[in-house]
């Protein structure tokens, strides 16, 4: 088996390789700091639902004292609760949207760490095999 030297275009194809490798790495970690600022965004919310519905109990103790407004006070209560029940059926399916990007993002993230890692690996192989190589050379 014959070993080659790398030339330059070689190791600028290689170089540019583990940049755009680096470049996707990082894309990925500024794509789950915005998950991450989305899931903040989503307890804040559910802390702004939490607070409607502590809200919404006083306008019920408050319904209790007036008996003739009671009819029309639970019909706008039960819409009230539809529409809370649909957006946390929302905010639920939206946490779990963010949960499967969020766990495709860290395979991509440990697969391009993985790609790194074995290009260090091949990279250090080269050099050590060109350094013998030179000493082999200079020997004879």
């Amino acid at each position: 088996m014959s070993i080659e030297r790398w030339t330059d275009q070689q190791l600028d194809k290689l170089a540019k390789r583990v940049d755009h490798i680096t470049e996707a790495a990082l894309q990925s970690a500024k794509t789950v700091d915005d998950l991450s600022n989305k899931v903040i965004r989503v307890v804040e919310h559910q802390e702004n639902l939490a607070l409607s519905q502590q809200k919404m109990l006083s306008l019920l103790e408050r319904m209790g004292l007036q008996q003739e407004k009671i009819i029309e006070a639970q019909s706008l209560m039960t819409e009230n609760q539809v529409n809370l029940a649909n957006s946390i059926k929302q905010l639920a399916d939206s946490q779990m949207q963010m949960t499967k990007i969020f766990e495709n993002l860290q395979e991509q993230i440990n697969t391009t760490k993985a790609a790194v890692e074995r290009l260090d690996r091949i990279m250090d192989y080269l050099m050590r095999r060109d350094g013998e190589r030179d000493k082999n050379n200079a020997s004879e």
